[in-house]
């Protein structure tokens, strides 16, 4: 398929929504010493859906985080969150194609830009939503990754 430039003027992003947020203790270590975490491990999970009549993709975000201890060791801390993108894209129609089997082939750079937006963004809310948490995480960072590779498999970090 060939690759059409992406104009960024074309591409509103008019919604973004936190559906899940939750970062919870494992219950058997309530009445232990809390103890501060060293790392991070991440897992991502992505759905996306494409409306080329209406020039709409919407995409979803599924982000694991669990604290962990010296050694890697899993500290039974996790965060859970869930978050969507509802973007408007003006020339849609530009960066599809019908494949010989009816379905519609979009184009890579638009995948890839639309993750990227999204990742970054999600970067931001997940740091904002661990600030001053009350189960000991202080401002997560998620890693910086290639927004790309989401588009493929789930991905852990």
């Amino acid at each position: 398929m060939k690759e059409h430039k992406i104009n960024p003027e074309d591409i509103h992003l008019l919604k973004v929504s936190v559906f899940k947020s939750s970062i919870e203790r494992q219950e058997k270590l309530l009445d232990q010493p809390l103890i501060e975490p060293k790392n991070y491990s991440f897992s991502f999970a992505q759905k996306s859906a494409f409306n080329h009549e209406e020039g709409m993709v919407r995409i979803q975000l599924f982000i694991l985080l669990k604290a962990q201890g010296d050694n890697a060791s899993d500290l039974g801390i996790q965060g859970e969150f869930g978050i969507e993108f509802n973007y408007k894209i003006d020339n849609i129609e530009t960066l599809y194609t019908k494949g010989e089997d009816g379905k519609l082939h979009y184009d890579v750079s638009l995948g890839a830009t639309l993750m990227s937006i999204s990742y970054s963004t999600a970067r931001g809310i997940i740091l904002q939503q661990t600030q001053g948490s009350i189960i000991s995480l202080s401002g997560v960072i998620m890693p910086v990754i290639n927004p790309a590779d989401l588009l493929k498999a789930p991905l852990e970090s």
